[in-house]
């Protein structure tokens, strides 16, 4: 099993990043400025809803140190870890893994052991979720978060190795990956750059890359350590101590888009898939 979460200090949680938060819904039909990679635009923009297919992964980089990612899905998991769909924002991986019968969440900093999330949730027999999984993962400056399966966690993240934050869901090798809800919320001040229609997407001729996203250093050498774990039913302390604030995104931030051939594969997921696999076998 992987490592559970110590309790070092307690302090409260707050996933908001601003009261008037940019916000950017991503639909079937809302998909300009991101990149794809296993599949295109024409393909997912078919689709009733927003779905990756198997081993398709879909990413974008913003310009801001702050950014909030609300997911609501229900994930088919497999039993090998080829099968796991991730979540990234930077170098933090939020893994949504199998043990057994049962649905667990780890999280993985950079190259640091995996460490597993409390809580599960049910899977039915074909390994899908049997209810929707509602996901909250932030970064917030050197603070990250992430709420899930019904806990709060807030843990340090490793700064930032490039001026933005990459955004990346990666699906399983064997199984769509569907999603209910999937938006990204930016610091209040920050300015959304729609993808304009007449924009190339990522695949097409015209679409080749601008550039790519400086990756977060692998080997930051910050202390993975989970900070903070509650249930739902228990409030927040206001203004507890130990997290140092984040610096506010500087007004008129914008996103920065890259577009890459979809031969390009975003993040690190199979490498925290396999990072996680092996801290199971432990």
């Amino acid at each position: 099993m992987l490592p559970k979460i110590s309790l070092l200090a307690l302090f409260g949680l707050s996933f908001a990043l601003g009261f008037a938060q940019p916000t950017i819904q991503v639909t079937p039909q809302a998909l300009a400025g991101w990149s794809f990679t296993g599949t295109d635009q024409p393909s997912m923009a078919a689709r009733s809803t927003l779905t990756l297919p198997p081993s398709a992964q879909l990413a974008r980089t913003f310009a801001t140190a702050a950014l909030t990612l609300r997911v609501s899905t229900r994930p088919a998991i497999g039993l090998t870890a080829t099968d796991w769909p991730v979540l990234e924002i930077g170098a933090a991986a939020l893994v949504f893994l199998r043990d057994g019968e049962t649905g667990k969440l780890a999280l993985v900093l950079g190259t640091h052991s995996p460490v597993e999330l409390p809580g599960s949730y049910a899977l039915d027999v074909d390994g899908r979720s049997v209810d929707p999984l509602t996901v909250t993962f932030a970064r917030e400056g050197a603070v990250g978060k992430v709420e899930a399966v019904g806990q709060k966690l807030s843990f340090p993240a490793d700064p930032a190795g490039g001026p933005g934050l990459e955004v990346v869901a990666s699906a399983g090798a064997g199984h769509d990956w569907s999603f209910d809800r999937l938006e990204v919320a930016l610091p209040a001040g920050a300015t959304v750059v729609p993808g304009a229609a007449e924009r190339p997407f990522a695949g097409s001729r015209s679409g080749a890359a601008a550039g790519a996203p400086e990756r977060e250093r692998a080997g930051a050498e910050t202390n993975p350590r989970i900070s903070r774990f509650e249930s739902d039913a228990e409030p927040d302390p206001a203004g507890a101590p130990g997290v140092a604030a984040s610096a506010p995104a500087p007004a008129g931030a914008g996103t920065l888009e890259i577009f890459t051939p979809p031969a390009i594969r975003h993040g690190r997921a199979d490498a925290v898939r396999k990072t996680v696999a092996t801290g199971l076998q432990k």
